[in-house]
């Protein structure tokens, strides 16, 4: 998105995005809990993407104008680095595929766990191989990671979405199982952990805007973070409500001025 964004309008169209991410986590667990409830049963869950996908679909079509790049059509299609995406896709799968089985279907120091482990991070490094020998535009471009600032960034999007979609995922089943919430009530719980991401993002983005000052937004970011996440330790069955409703501020401070 942001290599089709004008640089002023930067600010503005991801704060977008973080109201509409703030928006799909609080209706995603509601509607997910419904459809397996309800006589349509879990498949619903993934035919529900369809109409919206199409929907997605036709907007982009209409609505999204860009500049056409001059040049032939097979040039532009060797710019396409597909041999990199299947490696990537496939690495990944394979790691993820440990953390799937690992434990649950699978000892992990089985053959299985361990050879997934193995050939996901060979093919992953393989791939920095390529992208590091092989000059084309990569799906992974390494020379970004000379700049100090975007490989920094980079690490810190690692923790900051391990932080928030960890949390997504467990703050809904608190409630669901320790609570014994409805799916309509966990989703409600849910909006005050979520609602300052896109609050919190779109004052970020205007202060940097106007001060030109980032530093200090992320450190804040950061701190407000590390300390909102400590607490969810203390959750318990007996803990009240409102300790576990907030949180967001700290993550919404950073992620504007990660993308």
């Amino acid at each position: 998105m942001s290599d089709i964004m004008i640089e002023h309008e930067h600010s503005k169209i991801t704060s977008v995005f973080s109201v509409i991410w703030a928006a799909s986590s609080m209706l995603g667990p509601m509607l997910g809990r419904l459809f397996t409830e309800s006589r349509s049963s879990w498949p619903w869950v993934f035919y529900f993407s369809l109409p919206i996908g199409a929907i997605v679909g036709i907007l982009i079509v209409v609505f999204l104008c860009l500049l056409r790049s001059c040049g032939p059509f097979q040039e532009k299609l060797w710019c396409i680095d597909f041999i990199g995406m299947v490696i990537l896709v496939t690495g990944i799968d394979m790691v993820l595929l440990v953390l799937s089985f690992g434990s649950k279907d699978y000892m992990c120091s089985s053959p299985t766990v361990l050879c997934l482990l193995i050939f996901g991070i060979v093919i992953v490094g393989a791939l920095i191989v390529i992208d590091w020998k092989i000059p084309a535009e990569h799906i992974m471009p390494l020379h970004l990671f000379k700049y100090c600032d975007v490989g920094l960034m980079w690490v810190m999007q690692l923790f900051v979405g391990a932080v928030i979609f960890g949390l997504t995922l467990y703050i809904p089943i608190y409630f669901s199982v320790v609570h014994n919430s409805l799916a309509i009530s966990a989703g409600l719980h849910f909006l005050p952990y979520i609602q300052p991401i896109s609050i919190f993002s779109t004052i970020s983005g205007s202060v940097v805007a106007k001060t030109g000052c980032y530093c200090e937004v992320l450190w804040v970011g950061r701190s407000v973070t590390i300390i909102s996440t400590r607490l969810y330790v203390l959750l318990d069955e007996s803990t009240s409500i409102g300790l576990a409703l907030g949180g967001g501020a700290g993550m919404g401070l950073l992620l504007q001025l990660m993308q």
